[in-house]
């Protein structure tokens, strides 16, 4: 039965205010007008029911939508099984003693908190520059706590349709309630950062809801320990760093001497390394050298003689002159963090809150 143009104009009504059905009702619209353009030779019509159904391809569903949100819920289950625990990690040992005492003692040793009516919850804010290993702790956080390890980035929860964010993190909570679990918010500054009425709506739906989620988390059934990590703390709102939420913030830094020694006989372990090697001149040599930066110069060392072999030359050891030539083309790559972040803290007024900034 032909159905008017006025049927047609309804059915672009119910898709434009029904966002669950508007994929149908734009496909019936273009019907309508397409059987009309037909019987009345109408090329505005014929035009009209071609738009309608290219707007109706590009739409997707709900259930669609639903799916796509369950599909990136089964992707970050899949970190669960991690192998890297603190023993692997070279450094950071105050981060790991405040992890174990904040977030993994409460829950292996309830008897002596209970003593000191010491409750858990909150979480530990995990901050500053990039490679320095942040996403690595949280990591072997999960193993130390023989947990599932939910690994959460704005990628992971970005959405465009309405309300399929909120609902992706508060699935991912829902999961991990059910199991021991580490819920960790990487590049927390994008997902949580700060509300004020400039803000546009979707901001300020996923600070809430990411609030709603960790308040109160150490007394709900099931034991999740909660992590974030930013190369900007002063872009989070206030209100994640309020007691019962990332109340404790834990500085990840620059490697130390003895750190980036540790790091570089880690990289050589089981390589075959000449023993004219300076570790002591590799490891002055390195100051201010993120972890990622010693990890790739010394990458660049071990490519010289493997780009050799390859080339059909006489197969060698890895020796001091490839360090050198390494040393000369790669440099830190942090320096430039510490100077606009220095800014950055100057210019929200956080100078006691973040000073290690102007340490480096």
């Amino acid at each position: 039965m032909l159905k008017s143009i006025a049927e047609a104009k309804g059915y672009i009504k119910v898709a434009l205010n029904c966002e669950e059905q508007n994929k149908k009702k734009y496909l019936l619209a273009s019907a309508c007008y397409l059987e009309n353009s037909k019987t009345q030779d109408n090329i505005l019509y014929n035009q009209m029911a071609h738009y309608l159904f290219l707007k109706a391809l590009a739409l997707k569903t709900k259930q669609e939508a639903t799916n796509k949100a369950d599909s990136k819920i089964n992707l970050i289950k899949a970190y669960k099984n991690v192998k890297i625990g603190f023993d692997d990690i070279c450094g950071l040992e105050e981060a790991k003693k405040k992890i174990k005492e904040k977030i993994i003692y409460p829950y292996e040793k309830p008897e002596i908190y209970k003593i000191y009516k010491r409750n858990a919850g909150g979480g530990i804010l995990l901050w500053g520059p990039p490679g320095c290993g942040k996403t690595l702790i949280a990591e072997a956080t999960a193993k130390e706590a023989k947990a599932v390890f939910f690994n959460i980035g704005i990628s992971d929860v970005l959405s465009k349709w309405v309300g399929e964010s909120e609902k992706i993190i508060a699935n991912i909570f829902e999961q991990a309630r059910k199991q021991p679990s580490v819920v960790f918010f990487d590049e927390l500054d994008a997902l949580g950062t700060q509300r004020n009425e400039e803000e546009n709506s979707f901001t300020r739906r996923l600070t809430n809801t990411i609030l709603s989620q960790i308040d109160g988390i150490g007394t709900k059934q099931g034991k999740i320990l909660l992590l974030g990590a930013t190369n900007r703390p002063w872009n989070i709102d206030d209100a994640l760093r309020r007691p019962g939420r990332f109340d404790e913030i834990v500085f990840i830094g620059i490697p130390n001497n003895k750190t980036r020694g540790k790091i570089i006989q880690m990289q050589l372990k089981q390589k075959p390394i000449s023993k004219d090697i300076d570790l002591d001149f590799l490891i002055k040599n390195t100051n201010k050298f993120s972890c990622a930066d010693i990890v790739a110069l010394c990458n660049d060392a071990i490519n010289i003689p493997l780009t050799e072999a390859l080339e059909g030359k006489q197969i060698r050891k890895i020796n001091f002159n490839d360090f050198s030539i390494a040393l000369k083309s790669r440099k830190s790559s942090i320096k430039s963090w510490f100077e606009k972040s220095k800014n950055e803290v100057l210019k929200t007024n956080n100078k006691d809150l973040f000073k290690e900034v102007f340490e480096f």
